[in-house]
């Protein structure tokens, strides 16, 4: 944060850059086929692992759990399926399972062990959907209008504000926990 600006020539240019995490965690997308994580050292990225993007398309939605190296990633608003690959296991990668697409914006639990998505457009944020990553399984599934969703107790515990279903100004609006280990 103290330093002056300075080129970083293996990045490219910035629209490559899918996130930052934790201080200096970059993920990086190669512009062809794979998913880059690397470690900002000053003015070097350090790569510490690459994860192959099958289809070739760059991720429209993307997150990465630092605790447990993580990646997870979505191919096009029309998708239904979500990826995750881990950088600590090479090789396993799942495909989660939607019945919507278009679920773009990603968020691990501070754990890694839950991953949630909903629409990239806050006025269609209508659907979301919690993944036990482990097994695949969906754990939390919404259909109502909400305004955020983010994990609480860390990572065992989805907190989400419901809208009213003829929300105006001034409505009220419950706000829902959900155990994540004991959905029902």
């Amino acid at each position: 944060r103290d330093s002056p600006p300075v080129s970083l020539p293996g990045i490219g240019p910035s629209t490559n850059v899918l996130g930052c995490f934790d201080t200096n965690l970059l993920c990086v997308w190669n512009g062809t086929n794979q998913i880059l994580v690397g470690e900002l050292r000053g003015a070097e990225f350090v790569q510490r692992g690459a994860i192959a993007v099958d289809s070739g398309m760059r991720p429209t939605g993307f997150a990465y759990n630092p605790a447990r190296q993580l990646l997870a990633w979505t191919e096009g608003t029309s998708s239904t399926s979500l990826y995750l690959a881990s950088l600590a296991a090479q090789g396993r990668r799942i495909e989660l399972k939607c019945d919507v697409p278009g679920l773009v914006r990603l968020r691990f639990s501070e754990d890694g062990d839950y991953l949630a998505a909903w629409p990239k457009e806050w006025r269609m944020w209508d659907t979301l959907r919690v993944w036990n990553v482990e097994t695949g399984q969906i754990v939390v599934s919404i259909n109502q209008r909400f305004s955020t969703a983010t994990f609480a107790a860390g990572g065992r515990v989805l907190v989400v504000p419901i809208q009213a279903i003829q929300a105006r100004i001034g409505d009220e609006h419950e706000i829902r926990f959900f155990d994540l280990a004991h959905p029902d």
